[in-house]
């Protein structure tokens, strides 16, 4: 058993080359290719973003593959137009070798009495204190409870998949019944960049949204800024004045 933290890796189409692409694009619009000089797409394209005149960032798109929770999933494949390719607990059978005879769990990053933890943190607080949770200051009581009841529950649920499909011969299709939310599931996704946008708007900058797909794409957002401002940098400033990162 693993309990892993969520993560992201961008796959492809993070690259300065779409900016000229995309004012190429959108002076289709108005005839003005005329004025295109090697200067003028940085511009033109924050131009297009602040007008609103997103279907012109229709035309490149961006693939991240992410590591996270299935209950994080279940919301983000919720956002269209997007392409998605995810793990199949039908398919995969997590008693092989090739899979580390093992189920991944994604932590929680548990909020406990208005502070996040992490399962990390929960880790060496144990051992600092030996594993006697008596010992411990007040204050981590009920993280160190709250992690308890998460370790417990996903090592039962790992022993009780590799009993019944190793010993009773059902099918992961079947076995993956016994699987919780909290569950490890890749999922790659391919979004243009408008719907980028929407994604980070309704996840990154809403307060509201669950806490690990703000993480993930607050984490995503950040590293897409970094080289496509003029896509996304009204986005990341929001976050700012609201005083909203969580990563």
């Amino acid at each position: 058993m693993q309990i892993v933290k969520p993560s992201f890796k961008v796959m492809r189409g993070l690259d300065r080359d779409v900016i000229p692409f995309l004012e190429e694009c959108g002076r289709t619009c108005y005839k003005s290719e005329d004025l295109i000089t090697p200067m003028s797409a940085s511009k033109f394209v924050s131009g297009i973003v602040k007008s609103k005149h997103e279907s012109v960032i229709e035309h490149a798109s961006i693939t991240v593959r992410i590591v996270g929770s299935r209950s994080m999933t279940h919301q983000l494949v919720r956002h269209r137009i997007a392409s998605y390719s995810q793990e199949s607990q039908r398919f995969v059978n997590y008693s092989k070798d090739k899979h580390g005879s093992e189920i991944v769990f994604i932590d929680p990053m548990f909020k406990v009495e208005g502070k996040r933890y992490t399962y990390e943190q929960y880790e060496k607080l144990f051992d600092h204190y030996s594993g006697n949770n008596e010992d411990a200051p007040q204050e981590f009581m009920h993280m160190f409870k709250a992690y308890t009841h998460f370790e417990e529950n996903c090592r039962m649920v790992e022993n009780e998949y590799m009993e019944i499909v190793e010993e009773c011969f059902v099918n992961p299709e079947d076995a993956r019944e016994l699987l919780p939310n909290s569950c490890k599931t890749e999922i790659v996704i391919t979004a243009n960049l408008r719907v980028w946008r929407h994604i980070f708007a309704e996840r990154a900058v809403n307060n509201k949204a669950q806490f690990q797909i703000r993480y993930l794409t607050q984490g995503i957002l950040k590293e897409f800024n970094a080289v496509l401002p003029e896509i996304f940098g009204d986005i990341v400033d929001t976050i700012d004045k609201n005083n909203g990162w969580v990563v």
